[in-house]
């Protein structure tokens, strides 16, 4: 049997829904209570927990209680401490500020394969679990494209969920353009430009 991370244990008392503090997972898990609350305090920001008293920074005898509760699987936080990754909806939360901007996309490569799989797909509306088992990619990858779709209007977010994987609309056309454009300049900021430039076809 595998071994349960850290952040699982805590997740799986979390889960419970009941309130707690810091002090008291660390008791029940045999985790130090600092440890405990490098994962609690971003889980807070990242508004998975609310406190019973709002504060701007989890005490270790704080009362907290999970609101968010998204699946079994613990969030993964980055090594700084400041992205969320939730393997459950697959989505990420930037902490901070800092963190957003520094999470610039940088795996370009991986956007081929997205369109391609969009295209291939071939359909106005897609659940976005079908993408990721169409694109052979992490799901941490497709997460990081997701937002700067939309920004574009590749996608566009209906706001219907099947079993949290929201649905989108696709203009398979821009999906066409912009893979196209991507190929031809071989850079994926100048794509983007180029794509928001084009003419509306009428």
């Amino acid at each position: 049997m595998a071994n349960i991370t850290n952040h699982q244990k805590i997740w799986n008392i979390l889960q419970a829904g009941e309130w707690t503090t810091i002090n008291d997972i660390a008791n029940q898990t045999a985790i130090s209570a600092d440890s405990v609350a490098l994962y609690i305090r971003p889980l807070y920001n990242a508004g998975y927990l609310e406190a019973k008293t709002p504060h701007s920074k989890v005490k270790h005898n704080h009362q907290i209680k999970l609101i968010k509760n998204t699946g079994e699987k613990a969030p993964k936080l980055s090594k700084h401490s400041s992205i969320l990754t939730d393997q459950n909806i697959l989505e990420e939360f930037y902490i901070t500020p800092k963190a957003k901007k520094e999470k610039e996309i940088k795996n370009h490569k991986n956007l081929v394969p997205i369109l391609q799989s969009l295209i291939k797909i071939g359909k106005e509306e897609v659940y976005r679990q079908e993408i990721w088992q169409k694109v052979d990619l992490m799901p941490t990858a497709l997460i990081r494209w997701i937002p700067r779709l939309l920004e574009v209007e590749i996608l566009k977010d209906t706001g219907e969920r099947y079993r949290n994987s929201p649905l989108y609309q696709v203009d398979l056309e821009k999906a066409q353009k912009l893979l196209e454009l991507v190929n031809k300049f071989k850079s994926h900021n100048l794509a983007f430009s180029k794509l928001s430039c084009v003419e509306p076809t009428q």
